[in-house]
């Protein structure tokens, strides 16, 4: 496995775990009033980071050229 397709496994796995955390933060928020919106906005907000990150990863690497 070449060293970007494991970078972008390893950023696709992130992003997965990030959304998980975010669905259980939402979950949760029932059992424990709002004080679990903060942490799930956050986990979120990683998510979407993380995806926008991977796209710049891939346009960069198109522009490179490389393989």
């Amino acid at each position: 496995m070449s060293l970007k397709n494991f970078h972008l496994l390893f950023i696709s796995c992130a992003v997965l775990l990030a959304l998980f955390v975010a669905v259980w933060a939402f979950g949760e928020r029932v059992d424990r009033g709002n004080v679990m919106v903060v942490p799930a906005a956050a986990a979120l907000a990683a998510g979407v980071g993380l995806v926008l990150y991977e796209l710049s990863f891939l346009r960069r690497w198109r522009q490179v050229g490389l393989r």
